[in-house]
């Protein structure tokens, strides 16, 4: 993926930048309106509907103005104006799943722009949160696999607080995401927006922002963000949790790096690596034994259930 953003177009770092709306567009001329008519019609007749048709339409013949504004307003750190214009756009186009994700993300800037704490702790806040976050929804596919009823109501309980506390905040902001399917397809579609927005070096923020969208991207195969978050990597051997958000498509390039001797970061990336394969192992372990369980007090012969309270008494201490 390309970063089409130039560099004079970047702002200084706290300097919030004026967009230049430009002159009013002129009306297409007409062999670009035949263009786009044959355009629209060829996707009918290949996907046979209008939704296709809509959406290719709108989205990229004819993109919101609102939209495009505020994307430019984040990407001057105008985060007050971005919103604003998001939300416009959200009145002409309800729909639009990556105005409401970018609406929560230029949402969540102003409010890390008026805090008090220092920007490496609020770094370290929004990454464990992520990660804390990201964690408790993806389990929630696979939560009734749990055979253990006291493990599986624990990580149901974990999991209905987590998306309590999104569903909270997205009402008291008002970003309307209509379920978890649309709030999740959002943020993976607000991940290619952000990735292509130049960052600040000097803004923690604006740099974890793009290892995020990194790692998410790289869930669909992308290889320039695999790519980059590995680069990343080299020079911050912290991010190699985000290679576990990425999952199996960042092995091949932990392998590489865990097998280059000359490599800052080869240990690291050993032991990145072994978690990596592990989430596979593991998966192949719960397809073999379906039926395995934790170890009851009932399991073991009447002569022996003293040993097993004392190991459970050893293990809760």
């Amino acid at each position: 993926m390309t970063d089409t953003t130039s560099p004079e177009a970047a702002p200084q770092p706290g300097q919030h930048q004026t967009v230049d709306q430009g002159p009013a567009p002129n009306p297409p001329r007409r062999g670009k309106t035949g263009l786009i008519i044959a355009l629209v019609l060829i996707v009918v007749i290949v996907f046979g509907g209008g939704g296709v048709a809509a959406f290719l339409f709108r989205d990229i013949l004819l993109p919101n103005k609102h939209y495009t504004l505020g994307l430019q307003h984040l990407q001057a750190k105008n985060y007050d104006e971005a919103e604003a214009e998001f939300r416009l756009c959200l009145e002409d186009r309800p729909d639009h799943r990556r105005a409401k994700g970018l609406l929560a993300y230029a949402v969540l800037r102003t409010q890390l722009e008026e805090s008090d704490v220092k920007v490496e702790e609020l770094r370290d806040r929004c990454l464990w949160s992520f990660m804390n976050y990201y964690t408790q929804i993806a389990t929630k596919d696979y939560v009734d696999t749990v055979q253990e009823k006291e493990i599986r109501k624990w990580l149901k309980g974990s999991i209905d607080d987590s998306e309590r506390e999104i569903r909270n905040a997205l009402k008291e902001h008002n970003i309307p995401f209509r379920d978890w399917v649309e709030f999740k397809l959002g943020i993976v579609e607000t991940a290619a927006e952000l990735y292509k927005i130049r960052p600040d070096p000097d803004d923690p923020i604006d740099l974890l922002t793009k290892d995020v969208s990194a790692a998410l991207l790289t869930r669909s195969a992308d290889a320039a963000a695999s790519k980059f978050l590995m680069d990343r990597c080299a020079n911050d051997d912290s991010l190699l949790t985000m290679t576990l958000i990425a999952g199996d498509k960042m092995t091949e390039y932990v392998a590489t790096e865990a097998t280059d001797k000359s490599s800052f970061i080869a240990e690291e990336s050993q032991q990145a690596l072994r978690l990596l394969k592990l989430a596979g192992f593991v998966q192949d372990f719960i397809n073999d034994h379906a039926n395995l369980r934790s170890m009851k007090k009932s399991d073991f012969p009447s002569d022996q259930t003293q040993i097993y309270s004392s190991a459970v008494l050893l293990l809760t201490r």
